[in-house]
């Protein structure tokens, strides 16, 4: 049987070495599923990591009196790489979730690479599939709160680091010279993505627990019929 330890938000699912030679030869499709979880157990841990630093550097921000931009500059910089690997996180859990389904429908074919193409294919024909017993999660939801976060400083142009040029109440303010409030207004900010990577990694959990249900005892009997 292979091993693999309790988490709530990670696989770590191990084949004893031996059958995992062979299932990498025999059964290249389950082999795959295989890799996939790892490669989500991989990015995740990363994804911990930029949250923790972003969390540390952040504290040390609000506290901080003097050479505030540095830190700065460390905390966006992580809370940057955190919510992309939420985004990324997301992509390979919306090809866990069609790979599996393919797994259980050899019938159907899937010849898609891109993200959008698992994304469709969930919503035109697993959705519609009325005799799927699958217990799947739903496709997008590991960055559910951070995804539109990454949308506006990757694509609308809006800073990780706030302007001295503020809008309030209509109007347009100049306050270069108060430091006091641009801190508040990038306090505000930062605090509004943690609580969006919060949301999401929280999310991360259920959508592994579907996916371990289906796909652990798949793999312990698979492994049992090459280690016989």
């Amino acid at each position: 049987m292979g091993t693999y330890k309790e988490s709530d938000e990670q696989f770590l699912y191990s084949f004893n070495f031996m059958a995992e030679e062979m299932i990498k030869r025999n059964n290249e499709t389950l082999y795959e599923l295989y890799n996939i979880i790892n490669l989500f157990d991989g990015n995740l841990f990363h994804a911990i990591k930029a949250y923790e630093y972003f969390d540390n550097s952040f504290n040390e921000y609000k506290l901080s009196k003097e050479e505030t931009f540095k830190i700065l500059l460390d905390t966006t910089y992580h809370v940057n790489y955190c919510i992309r690997l939420l985004s990324t996180l997301d992509d390979i859990m919306n090809k866990l979730i069609v790979k599996i389904y393919l797994y259980h429908n050899e019938e159907i074919k899937f010849e898609g690479q891109k993200a959008w193409d698992y994304t469709n294919f969930y919503k035109n024909t697993i959705k519609k599939d009325k005799h799927n017993e699958l217990e799947l999660p739903n496709i997008n939801t590991i960055n559910k709160f951070t995804v539109n976060d990454r949308h506006i400083f990757t694509h609308e142009g809006v800073n990780l680091i706030v302007d001295p040029v503020i809008e309030e109440d209509g109007m347009t303010k100049w306050y270069g010279i108060n430091a006091k409030v641009i801190k508040t207004k990038q306090v505000d900010l930062l605090e509004q993505y943690k609580s969006d990577i919060n949301k999401d990694i929280n999310n991360i959990k259920y959508s592994v627990q579907k996916c371990k249900s289906i796909l652990f005892p798949m793999f312990d009997e698979e492994e049992k019929k090459v280690i016989r």
